[in-house]
């Protein structure tokens, strides 16, 4: 019986490691710009730099928007109108931020 605690306890620890990385993984939000992928500034207010969170900010270019669920964030940009940033979604394009000055 003793020699199963050992066991028991490096199973529990690498399950738990198994689902920390799971959540972590889930977690992760990937960004593009007119199809090329892109590394925003993240301003953490909920979650951490490197693991950012729903409600921190997505800082590119001027542009500022908070962040919803994790996911990939498709955006692009409209010619002649450079203060636009659209994102596309399933449901179609649709105005995400725009910059002032």
């Amino acid at each position: 019986m003793r020699s199963l605690i050992p066991a028991v306890i490096i199973l529990l620890f690498s399950a738990g490691a198994l689902l920390g990385s799971e959540k972590s993984a889930q977690n992760k939000y990937k960004f593009f710009l007119n199809g090329d992928a892109i590394e925003p500034e993240l301003i953490s207010l909920n979650g951490t730099p490197e693991e950012p969170c729903q409600g921190d900010v997505f800082n590119y270019s001027l542009f500022y928007m908070v962040l919803g669920p994790p996911g990939e964030y498709r955006f692009r940009t409209v010619e002649n109108e450079e203060h636009k940033l659209l994102r596309e979604t399933a449901d179609g394009d649709r105005l995400a931020a725009v910059s002032v000055g």
